[in-house]
């Protein structure tokens, strides 16, 4: 597993890379069986870093709101 060398996004590019590397870090986590419930690993460490970035990118520039929840 290769981390992205990034703390922070400030513009559309690194925050496309950064949401880039979560899909792959996804796609090869699931592969490889480390998505699983209650599993602490490297895959999920690194998983939550870059989706706290993208997730900072998306409140400061995008005005993105949070999802609500649905109550069935």
């Amino acid at each position: 597993m290769e981390k992205l060398n990034i703390v922070s996004a400030s513009t559309r590019e690194q925050y496309d890379l950064v949401r880039s590397c979560v899909n792959e870090l996804i796609k090869e986590a699931t592969k490889l069986g480390m998505l699983e419930p209650r599993m602490d690993n490297e895959y999920l460490s690194e998983i939550a870093r870059l989706a706290k970035i993208s997730a900072e990118y998306e409140d400061e520039y995008m005005n993105v709101l949070p999802l609500r929840e649905i109550e069935y």
